[in-house]
């Protein structure tokens, strides 16, 4: 009996140390295996290009300013027609882009495509001027036109969208959307998006 009390004492030490060394060895498994996700999807960002400059894009310069309040100014926008949202319909897409103290971030603005980008613009900006980005969402959301903006469910929600970098990049023949904070001390560094049926945001990768 001494013998069978001490073999099942050992059996059972044993059994403990394998399933601890099993949960260590799964969990740095699984660290690796995070880590060189991280690291591909931070090479992949790399490669992006930011689609802004593509010939599609028009700036504020090709704007009839006769058509807009007057001392109206915007800073930095593009605007394009093209389908941004994979809908089947075109929208008018306005980029805008800041890089001041007090604005140092980018969103997109789907309008529908029988809007001008001088009617836009004066709805967006009813001061005549560039300066209050929140606002501007804000009234791009009541009018029920599509946002891509910081500060919303997956494009860093905590963050002012002021402080959100959301660009179009294109790797390879395929278009994202990159969303990344102005401030490095917010987390994750960048989120990689591809655009779903009627623009719903599907998680392609992460930079810690």
């Amino acid at each position: 009996m001494g013998y069978n009390v001490i073999a099942k004492s050992v059996f059972k030490r044993i059994a403990i140390a394998a399933l601890f060394w099993c949960c260590v060895f799964q969990t740095v498994a699984e660290a690796a295996s995070q880590t060189s996700a991280a690291q591909n999807c931070d090479r992949f960002v790399r490669k992006g290009q930011n689609t802004t400059n593509d010939p599609i894009w028009m700036g504020t310069s090709q704007i009839d300013l006769d058509d807009l309040p007057p001392n109206f100014f915007v800073a930095e926008t593009r605007y394009a027609i093209f389908d941004f949202d994979h809908d089947g319909h075109n929208d008018l897409v306005i980029s805008h882009v800041g890089g001041s103290h007090y604005f140092s971030g980018s969103f997109f603005v789907l309008a529908p495509d029988t809007v001008t980008v001088e009617d836009a613009l004066t709805k967006l900006y009813p001061s005549n001027k560039d300066g209050d980005e929140d606002l501007a969402i804000d009234i791009a959301k009541k009018l029920g036109w599509r946002v891509y903006a910081g500060g919303q469910p997956e494009l860093y929600s905590r963050v002012d969208p002021r402080y959100v970098y959301v660009s179009r990049i294109r790797v390879g023949s395929k278009i994202y959307l990159e969303a990344r904070p102005d401030n490095f001390a917010n987390k994750p560094s960048a989120i990689v998006f591809q655009l779903g049926p009627k623009g719903r945001l599907q998680h392609f990768c992460t930079v810690p």
